[in-house]
């Protein structure tokens, strides 16, 4: 179903840019529309995690270092069960405490 609802934001996304660029620029605009519509709709698809995850500025992290946060999601069972799945990373922004007076 995620990827059904994928599929249709990241369509909707081009038409709307395609649209945008035929108004403006007719049929050379909806080609150059469409050029950097599939541009950010590759980018958005194969990378947004790795966005996400360097925007907050994540660190990978073991099972070590955080055996609680493992033994919750239990990230290598499922892994287990899900063959499509290569690699899942655990990742937390190490911050201070905050500071309480």
């Amino acid at each position: 179903m995620n990827t059904l609802k994928t599929t249709f934001l990241l369509t909707a996304l081009t038409l709307i840019l395609v649209l945008a660029g035929e108004y403006f620029g007719g049929s050379n605009g909806a080609l150059t529309a469409f050029v950097i519509a599939a541009a950010m709709n590759f980018f958005s698809y194969f990378y947004s995690d790795k966005l996400a995850l360097a925007m907050y500025r994540a660190q990978p992290v073991t099972r070590e270092e955080l055996p609680r946060v493992y033994a919750q999601t239990r990230v290598d069972q499922r892994l287990r069960f899900a063959p499509a799945l290569e690699t899942v990373t655990t990742a937390f922004r190490r911050t201070e405490p905050p500071c309480i007076t």
